[in-house]
């Protein structure tokens, strides 16, 4: 009856002269027509009341019945196309699906920012559910996507952009190959089925001919040769390195160059700032440093000497507390309290412990200078240099470098990272006052582990720990690794050489992984 109502209304507009188009499906003049057909039904003696909020109704009865019947946005065939995007799957049941842009490009895309609630989720707290971190949210787009598929899933991306350049898969792409087992060379389709001709002599267009050489790993003049040397170039600056006219490197920075190029370029070169200073294991190795700087610099000035004996221990430990409350209201912390304070009795300790080590070593050489900056032109040929060594020891023209460390570190001698500082600290301040480098020493604060090397024939302390003392012969050979590293790393600078990404393993705090992310 509802049927046979409708097709009268659609002849009851057009003999209205109204276009009865698809369009007019969803206009209301259809259901007033119909509504006008059927006023002169009898209405309900008693209307039944209504259950839910309502607009305008047609008249009469029919057009309250019509009030509540829904009908499709969409009246295609039952064979047809739909383009949407992955939300608009959500809950569908489709026969076929098909997901295209499973790129680095494509899917998942950076996320979105929430456009219509972001700015109301404050004053709504928790009567809102938070919204999906990361690309959570794409992952459940994704997964809609491939539970719509009633009979058959097709997974689509591209291998090649339109400038020949590779594109790597999808996460999903790679998920969903290792979920069916089917081998990733498998997957590729080329010609009339993909976006790459099988023949780059039948291709239709250049930028398919174009991606087809490419994908073959080929070349040709003009733009795709110039694509292929973007992706091919080698890795580092360009012609006329930025660097190439320096002539002042700190050695520390030549070390971490060596170490690891991209994290040099991180920490040295870009130099992100911290929105604020972190109070991390740096920061606490900057104030023990200070710490040991003003506590060792006044017992030199007032004559106490090395700390060789019970007598010299007792000064030095008088002085520790002192010291320490004086490097708080030098350095405050950006949040003081009982966690501070509890920092501060610990470095207290740790330098305690440090001078009774150092106590029973008896050492031989006065502390001499503390925070020595060091400029030398006449160790790298064409370079300056420089540096700050924490602390050096003299005695008859010999000096000995020592630095601190928080935890300590080691002077392997089948690794030339691991000993570039001392050397060189040591062999600077030597030529700068007409003596002769000696050795040098890493001094660990929470540790008790001495390393470095030192003469024999000038020895920093009549015990020295094992592994230390070595031959005049042998430190000069250490002293000249030293100086040959630290020339390779200042061409290297100059030339704005980075080389391949690191592979791993790199050095504690190494910050290469910010650009690799």
């Amino acid at each position: 009856q509802v049927a046979a109502l409708l097709d009268a209304g659609w002849r009851a507009l057009a003999r209205a002269g109204g276009d009865a188009g698809r369009a007019d499906r969803r206009d209301m003049r259809a259901l007033l027509a119909l509504g006008g057909l059927a006023e002169d039904l009898a209405d309900a003696a008693a209307a039944e009341p209504a259950t839910r909020p309502r607009g305008p109704l047609p008249r009469g009865e029919i057009g309250r019945l019509l009030a509540d019947l829904t009908f499709p946005d969409d009246d295609g065939p039952a064979d047809g196309l739909l383009v949407t995007d992955p939300a608009g799957l959500r809950g569908r049941r489709l026969r076929v699906v098909a997901v295209a842009g499973l790129d680095s490009a494509g899917i998942p895309g950076r996320p979105a920012p929430d456009a219509f609630l972001g700015p109301v989720r404050a004053a709504l707290g928790d009567r809102l559910p938070a919204r999906a971190e990361g690309t959570d949210e794409a992952r459940l787009r994704f997964v809609q996507a491939v539970a719509a598929a009633g009979e058959r899933l097709v997974l689509v991306r591209r291998f090649v952009d339109d400038d020949g350049r590779e594109l790597a898969p999808s996460p999903y792409w790679a998920e969903a190959v290792r979920i069916t087992g089917i081998a990733a060379d498998a997957v590729r389709r080329v010609g009339g089925r993909g976006e790459i001709a099988e023949d780059p002599a039948q291709a239709t267009t250049r930028r398919e001919a174009l991606r087809a050489v490419a994908a073959a790993g080929g070349t040709v003049p003009g733009e795709l040769a110039a694509a292929l040397a973007r992706r091919r170039r080698p890795m580092g600056f360009p012609d006329g390195s930025p660097f190439a006219m320096r002539r002042e490197f700190r050695v520390t920075e030549l070390e971490a160059y060596l170490r690891c190029r991209y994290a040099w370029l991180h920490e040295r070169v870009l130099r992100p700032a911290e929105l604020a200073p972190p109070f991390d294991v740096r920061a606490e190795g900057t104030f023990a440093h200070r710490v040991l700087e003003r506590l060792y610099r006044r017992m030199r000035d007032e004559g106490a000497g090395a700390c060789r004996d019970d007598a010299a221990l007792a000064r030095y430990l008088g002085a520790v507390e002192e010291e320490v409350a004086a490097t708080a209201a030098e350095l405050p912390p950006s949040r003081p309290g009982r966690a501070h304070d509890a920092f501060l009795r610990r470095i207290e300790r740790h330098v305690r412990d440090l001078l009774a080590r150092e106590r029973a070593l008896e050492p031989v050489m006065e502390p001499w200078d503390f925070e020595v900056e060091v400029s030398r032109d006449d160790i790298v040929p064409g370079a300056t240099l420089v540096g700050r060594t924490d602390r050096i020891d003299r005695r008859d023209g010999a000096v000995v470098a020592i630095d601190y460390k928080r935890s300590g570190a080691s002077m392997d001698d089948a690794n030339v990272l691991t000993r570039l500082q001392l050397p060189l600290y040591a062999e600077a301040v030597a030529r700068g006052i007409g003596g002769d480098s000696a050795g040098g020493l890493y001094v660990p604060i929470t540790k008790s582990r001495l390393a470095g090397r030192v003469r024999a024939d000038m020895p920093w302390t009549p015990t020295p720990p094992a592994g230390v003392e070595v031959p005049e012969d042998e430190w000069r050979r250490l002293v000249d690794e030293a100086v040959a590293a630290a020339a390779a790393a200042v061409e290297g600078v100059r030339q704005g050489r980075l080389g391949a990404p690191p592979a791993g393993g790199c050095y504690d705090n190494c910050g290469h992984g910010v650009l690799w992310r």
